[in-house]
């Protein structure tokens, strides 16, 4: 991938930014709080597109990072309308790396399967699902998305059912619960880490043992931010493709603070050091 298409992703991304900064407001008053800020990936991020438009250079460049990756996170998006899954994003977590490269697949726009392009595409698939990598998804409903590659022949079954992956949900919730105690004047003791119905602490919204935290209540509880929702033009593909991305990008966010097992006063240092 060249600096020139780097460069322009970067730009994308300040626009959006900047186009956003009158409608956080509006976007705040929906969560009910004036303290939440739009959401601030971990770092920059450069977006990869794939579809049947993609140049096959671009993708071979991209082999040699998702070779050295060894943690991905991976979000899909399902069309209810259409009841089938169109886009998944693929983030390479590289802690090294200053800048993040995000997989955008459009798969209602994908190559066909006799096009050398599809082979390159599968080959990048293949290497992403290797059995030595790891595989972050939030939701059971998001790892079921992933069949589709098998629908599709990008993966095997077999391919598949050897990958590594991690439903980041249910881990977020225990940590949480263990980090965020009952108040003292709740009607739960300190002690009792699950979910009760009659629990009274705010910062506390789920109050049923099955209850399951989504990505953005998961994002706006834990760092204080929400993740801008496009205007409901779909022609509006800038706006569109950010938010998909950032919603990707939560996930390494979430990922970070349950896996480095942080206090509240790790968090509260966090968001007070690291916010624009």
């Amino acid at each position: 991938m060249n600096h020139q298409n780097s460069y322009h992703i970067q730009s994308l991304y300040e626009q959006y930014k900047n186009g956003i900064r009158n409608n956080c407001s509006k976007e705040q008053d929906e969560f009910h709080t004036p303290l939440l800020n739009s959401i601030q990936p971990l770092k920059p991020y450069r977006i990869a597109p794939i579809h049947r438009l993609t140049q096959i250079e671009h993708l071979l460049n991209l082999i040699p990072e998702i070779e050295k990756t060894k943690t991905f996170t991976i979000h899909t998006e399902r069309h209810w309308e259409l009841n089938m899954v169109t886009l998944i994003e693929i983030e390479l977590v590289q802690v090294q790396r200053k800048e993040s490269i995000v997989l955008y697949l459009e798969l209602l726009h994908l190559p066909s399967p006799n096009t050398l392009l599809f082979s390159v595409i599968r080959t990048l698939i293949n290497k992403i699902f290797h059995p030595s990598k790891r595989i972050i998804v939030w939701s059971n409903d998001n790892k079921e998305d992933l069949q589709i590659l098998v629908l599709w022949a990008y993966l095997s079954k077999c391919t598949f059912d050897e990958t590594y992956l991690i439903v980041l949900q249910g881990p977020f919730k225990v940590w949480y619960n263990k980090t965020f105690k009952h108040l003292k004047k709740c009607y739960v003791p300190s002690f009792d880490v699950q979910d009760h119905c009659y629990c009274s602490c705010p910062y506390r919204p789920y109050k049923n043992v099955y209850d399951q935290w989504t990505l953005e209540a998961a994002i706006e509880y834990t760092f204080g931010e929400f993740i801008h929702k496009p205007n409901g033009n779909l022609i509006d593909y800038q706006q569109n493709i950010i938010y998909h991305v950032h919603r990707g990008l939560a996930m390494a966010k979430l990922l970070m603070a349950v896996e480095l097992d942080w206090s509240s006063n790790d968090l509260s240092l966090f968001n007070r050091f690291h916010r624009k």
